[in-house]
């Protein structure tokens, strides 16, 4: 039975990661679930999506990125995106910096800062 059961998870989730990828116009949908390999037995029936690391730093924006979260025309030597700043059309201002009682539970290294990050 836990096999039907993995199958059933496994159909949703790569029917979620269509609509997902038709959304953001990401690379093509097949391409998109060869990629992301779901671990359904070995991971308890959570989905999990190897993306790798989030490493490319936008240059419009600064914003942090997964490769394969680009625009399905841009290339990957020369990635475009438009999850965050619609390939440079939005600009806002700086983050003031947060109050001294949020910054340090985000850079203290006090047991209750470590819990809260």
């Amino acid at each position: 039975m836990r096999n039907a059961d993995c199958q059933a998870h496994q159909g949703q989730q790569e029917q979620l990661l269509e609509e997902r990828c038709q959304e953001i116009q990401n690379v093509d949908c097949q391409a998109c679930s060869a990629q992301c390999e779901l671990d359904c037995a070995n991971q308890g029936g959570n989905q999990v999506i190897p993306l790798g690391e989030m490493t490319i730093v936008y240059g419009k924006c600064g914003a942090l990125h997964f490769l394969e979260e680009r625009v399905a025309s841009s290339s990957r030597a020369n990635p475009q995106f438009t999850l965050c700043c619609t390939q440079g059309k939005v600009t806002m201002p700086p983050l003031a910096p947060p109050p001294k009682p949020l910054r340090r539970l985000l850079t203290g290294n006090e047991v209750d800062a470590k819990d809260f990050r």
